[in-house]
């Protein structure tokens, strides 16, 4: 069932609404798209000083120009995970370390 499946979309959404409870920049930061030319298959932006949400839809990881912490992702071994790189197939929610 989904209430026992980690890497079902029900855990994703919990984890996301909690976040944005816990952290104002989430709900009420800034907006600021992120290019990360050439990679046209990747949706990236920050909110307020500290956060990024980055969907990787290609078949290939992405690499980014700063360090994160991943907060919260459909893929849940990432969760916690630190780095540059996001998977091909992956959102995530990380904080700028």
């Amino acid at each position: 069932s989904l209430r026992d499946d980690p890497a079902s979309i029900l855990h994703l959404y919990r984890d996301v609404i909690h976040l944005r409870r816990v952290t104002d920049d989430l709900v009420t930061g800034s907006f600021e798209l992120i290019d990360l030319e050439p990679t046209d298959h990747v949706l990236a932006y920050r909110r307020g000083d500290h956060w990024w949400v980055v969907l990787n839809f290609g078949e290939a990881a992405v690499t980014l120009p700063v360090e994160l912490e991943i907060a919260a992702s459909a893929t849940p071994e990432l969760v916690g995970a630190r780095g540059r790189t996001i998977p091909p197939h992956t959102a995530v929610i990380a904080r700028l370390i």
